[in-house]
């Protein structure tokens, strides 16, 4: 008796990988122009309001009025601009050779502005560096932090991990690449397992006042930079999401190990601190 097998667990990832992509590329077809024509309304919403407000014919009571309208004008628009990047597919407008610990370090820092959550960033001081537009790449580990955030209820830890890391790349038929891995993990209740390959759908939200954009947006981003997005997580224990972008390895570079030293970075929002020790 002769037994043959065969492990398909890449293969199977690169096949998933590639329906979400077709799926997320005809929505995001439909999507850019509902977007556009809603934002051309939008402008000129914005546009007479402000033109009203600057008349001096209306009482407090009105001006407060025009102002909620404003505001909430201003949100549809933002709501809008997340539809449109999300309907060009993330495409990258300028990119640069980076190091990625400074980003997270500003997007977190944002992103947990004013709250209770802690958080570490942890990195070696020979991880690798990528190639991504900035603005971009920011505005996913912004969602990213912010998603975990909201897990959490507003307290908790959140630990980022920058690994330099060789590995097959489920987007493009399996080969070996070199990536800068990261992975955040937070201490939040989790994701139900028949969610997961869910999460990244674009409207698909389990909260009640989210879009379900942040997270295709993040997808489309990571995508177009040449990366992808996995994710594993223990419903009431944590959420990990692992991000590979491709990384500028300089020659003679090698891959980190356990024995490297990393470099802590430690943001203390209650007592307004950071702490960097090697």
């Amino acid at each position: 008796m002769l037994i043959a097998s065969r492990d398909i667990t890449e293969k199977k990832k690169y096949e998933e990988q590639r329906i979400k992509s077709d799926r997320l590329d005809s929505l995001g077809i439909m999507a850019g122009g509902i977007a556009h024509d809603f934002n051309n309304l939008i402008t000129v919403v914005l546009g007479n309001v402000s033109l009203l407000r600057l008349g001096d014919k209306f009482s407090n009571e009105d001006q407060a009025k025009l102002e909620a309208i404003e505001n909430a004008s201003k949100r549809a628009r933002d709501l809008t601009l997340q539809l449109l990047t999300f309907s060009k597919g993330g495409t990258p407008n300028l990119k640069e050779i980076v190091q990625i610990d400074g980003i997270i370090e500003q997007a977190a820092d944002l992103a947990l502005s004013g709250s209770k959550i802690k958080y570490k960033l942890n990195y070696s001081k020979d991880t690798w560096n990528i190639s991504a537009d900035t603005s971009q790449i920011s505005q996913v580990f912004s969602n990213l932090i912010i998603n975990s955030k909201q897990a959490m209820s507003g307290r908790g830890n959140i630990e980022i991990y920058l690994i330099n890391e060789e590995k097959a790349d489920t987007t493009n038929g399996g080969s070996k690449k070199k990536y800068v891995q990261i992975t955040i993990k937070d201490e939040g209740e989790g994701i139900e397992p028949e969610l997961i390959n869910k999460i990244f759908d674009p409207y698909f939200t389990t909260k009640k006042t989210g879009t379900g954009l942040g997270l295709a947006n993040c997808y489309t981003i990571i995508k177009n930079h040449g990366g992808f997005i996995e994710v594993e997580s223990e419903v009431g224990k944590y959420t990990k999401f692992h991000v590979y972008l491709p990384a500028i390895v300089k020659e003679n570079a090698s891959i980190n190990n356990d024995n490297q030293t990393l470099l802590t970075n430690q943001n203390n929002n209650q007592q307004d601190c950071k702490q960097k020790s090697v």
